[in-house]
């Protein structure tokens, strides 16, 4: 298998269709692809949302764990731990990924092997005036310091410019985690 993807959630239950639609979407010509979700035990519909829809709709593998710590880090390994693809995309749960991301992911992954891991630019969409407020918030170096995943790549073609991104979305080799060591928590 050449891809899992993982997605660690909690209370994301406004989100969590959106999320794996946009996924579904990069694969519509393959099913040679898995899908790990991994919920911290989350208090709204989360769990279920996801489930119900994959049970349902689901021409992949997909695998369902609860991740009792309820920490983002505890989630990444227990997906990391069961995933079978060569490589890992892990986006988060209130996230959706732009056309064609996980192809020209893993395109840059496999053209550059000295390359292990790769993100895009991030992108704050918001509703309402508070929304706005913290999406401008968000996307200033007063908000969130000099990272250019969120500041510094204003446009989809400024993205190559950025390799190494552990925002919310990234993709990596699955070896780099066991050569390496899984994340700490």
């Amino acid at each position: 298998m050449e891809v899992t993807v993982l997605i660690v959630s909690r209370n994301e239950e406004k989100h969590i269709l959106n999320c794996i639609n946009s996924i579904e979407k990069q694969f519509s010509h393959n099913n040679d692809w898995e899908l790990i979700f991994i919920d911290g035990i989350s208090h709204d519909r989360t769990k279920i949302i996801a489930k119900n829809y994959l049970e349902k709709k689901a021409k992949y593998k997909f695998k369902i764990f609860d991740n009792e710590k309820k920490i983002l880090s505890a989630g990444w390994n227990i997906g990391i731990k069961n995933a079978k693809g060569k490589y890992i995309i892990r986006p988060d749960a209130h996230a959706t990924l732009e056309k064609n991301y996980i192809n020209k992911a893993l395109e840059i992954l496999k053209n550059n092997p000295k390359i292990a891991v790769v993100g895009g630019i991030l992108i704050t969409k918001a509703k309402g005036f508070w929304g706005d407020i913290i999406k401008n918030a968000l996307s200033t170096k007063v908000g969130v310091g000099n990272s250019s995943f969120r500041t510094g790549a204003k446009s989809t073609s400024e993205q190559k410019k950025i390799i190494l991104n552990f925002g919310c979305k990234m993709t990596s080799k699955q070896i780099i985690f066991v050569e390496i060591a899984f994340i700490n928590c």
